[in-house]
């Protein structure tokens, strides 16, 4: 079982690894990455001419820790158009190796994992969503860099990593860097996360939020480390549907049918997300 197990998994990281390639060439046809990576090399010009990324204007504006763009560097100092083809393979080794993480018995897990909704559009966006997902899986205070780069996917571990850190005794020894690293972006840029309400005016408040937040709070009361992956998207006003991903990884140990059923909700949560979708939807209605 273990040799079919391996067998699987060499199958799944070969099968990447031509993804990667054909995106690369893809990628170098059409001249450009994708969008969102584009803002984000945008910030890193900014970041490495001494210039603050956070005045990047209109649609580029950047909301993110500038920690981001010290881990993303490796990848933006690859020409483009290659850069995007990079950012995708190691993208997708990251959420492979997750799913290995939490189950390592079923390659079949692992193939529905990235085939899921969050997975493929964060490929799709060039969105980073898989730097937090590998902070679940970093001890606390080196994971708490990765987790709050996006609050509305990590919040949960950290506040589980608080609750931990409360009864080991361990609060200042865990969560000094990171609070301090905040400080210090503090006096450098000024108060940046004041941006983010303008990330939500413009993307507006997730479907059924607030009332999502007895969800994630329920989620809190277990006090199991994969319930609190679960939670950020519940407690968040903002999210896309790459922030759910974590809900998906939760499930990845458990029973298939749970797997399966939270795997279509979200591709359903997905399509109806979209005008395009609702406009189909209506349409076949009437």
């Amino acid at each position: 079982m273990r040799n079919k197990a391996n067998l699987g998994i060499a199958v799944c990281l070969a099968l990447i690894v031509c993804v990667c390639l054909g995106a690369a060439h893809l990628w170098d046809q059409w001249g450009r990455a994708p969008g969102d990576w584009e803002g984000l090399m945008l910030a890193g010009r900014y970041l490495f001419m001494g210039r603050s990324p956070y005045t990047l204007p209109g649609e580029w504006q950047f909301y993110y820790p500038p920690w981001i763009l010290l881990l993303l560097s490796p990848i933006m100092l690859v020409p483009q158009p290659y850069d995007g083809g990079i950012l995708l393979a190691v993208s997708l080794l990251a959420f492979a190796f997750a799913a290995w993480k939490v189950n390592r018995k079923s390659p079949l897990v692992m193939i529905i994992f990235l085939l899921s909704a969050p997975v493929l559009s964060c490929l799709a966006y060039g969105q980073t969503d898989w730097l937090p997902l590998l902070g679940f899986f970093m001890p606390p205070w080196v994971g708490l860099f990765f987790v709050l780069l996006k609050p509305q996917f990590g919040i949960g571990i950290a506040l589980y990593w608080l609750y931990r850190a409360g009864q080991e005794r361990r609060v200042i020894k865990t969560f000094a860097p990171v609070v301090g690293a905040f400080l210090l972006s503090f006096v450098i840029y000024g108060l940046w996360p004041l941006t983010w309400g303008n990330l939500l005016q413009r993307a507006g408040s997730l479907p059924f939020w607030p009332w999502t937040i007895a969800v994630g709070l329920m989620l809190l009361m277990r006090r199991q480390e994969k319930c609190a992956w679960a939670v950020g998207p519940f407690l968040s006003q903002y999210g896309c549907i790459q922030s759910w991903v974590g809900v998906l990884l939760a499930t990845l140990a458990g029973p298939k049918k749970l797997l399966l059923a939270v795997w279509g909700a979200l591709w359903v949560y997905h399509f109806l997300m979209y005008q395009e979708g609702l406009v189909w939807v209506v349409a076949r209605i009437q």
